[in-house]
């Protein structure tokens, strides 16, 4: 059996989370990514595994933003992030 889905939120200011999953029962692969937007700044996070033969694998993408920069700023971007959606709920 083969499912997916993918699921979007969005807040004003640009504030956007994207989740995606696969699961395919005949090749063993799942696959879950969490992609959290901030205007044109983004951070994924992708994992797959196939559990047949426990092979795992986890991948980020950062997208318009250096690597090194989340690393020492994470707190920052993730306060924003939640920071948006707590005003979009008060409204």
């Amino acid at each position: 059996m083969y499912q997916a889905s993918t699921t979007t939120r969005t807040a004003p200011g640009g504030v956007r989370e994207v989740q995606r999953s696969v699961s395919d029962s005949r090749s063993g692969v799942r696959k879950m990514a969490v992609g959290r937007h901030l205007g044109e700044r983004g951070h994924v996070v992708e994992k797959e595994q196939n559990y047949y033969t426990g092979d795992s694998e986890e991948r980020e993408d950062f997208i318009n933003i250096e690597e090194g920069w989340l690393l020492f700023n994470r707190e920052i971007f993730y306060s924003k992030f939640l920071e948006g959606f707590k005003l979009f709920q008060n409204i």
